[in-house]
This record gives C-alpha cells, sequence and structure tokens, in this order.
C-alpha cells in the first residue's frame, strides 16, 4: 500500500516536471533565447581570469 502512494507521488512529480519543460518548449520566443544566449556568452568570455576565451568566434557555428 505504501509503496504504491510513493509511486503516485513520484508518477505525479515527474509528470508536473515532463508538463513544465513542454510549456516551456511551447512558449519559446527565438528572438529572447537568442538575446539571452549572446549575453551569457558574452558574461562567461568577460568574467574570466585569463585571455583565454570559452567561445571563440572562431568556434561559432562550428562547436556551439
Amino acid at each position: 500500500m505504501v509503496n504504491m502512494a510513493i509511486a503516485k507521488f513520484r508518477w505525479r512529480r515527474w509528470w508536473s516536471a515532463v508538463s513544465l519543460l513542454e510549456s516551456w518548449l511551447s512558449d519559446a520566443d527565438i528572438e529572447e533565447q537568442k538575446t539571452t544566449g549572446a549575453y551569457l556568452i558574452a558574461a562567461l568570455d568577460r568574467d574570466r581570469l585569463s585571455d583565454h576565451l570559452f567561445f571563440p568566434d572562431e568556434m561559432k557555428g562550428k562547436s556551439w
């Protein structure tokens, strides 16, 4: 009986997570994603302790 209750709880939690992810995908705003991605790349490269970039321009479209 307890195992069945745990299984139902896990199933509901899993289904809620799947539903949330699907809602994020369906509400996708391509321009917002591009803007956010460009900001994140710039922030990661700017805050480095070395001159080596995580995302060099010459690798754009090849590795990321």
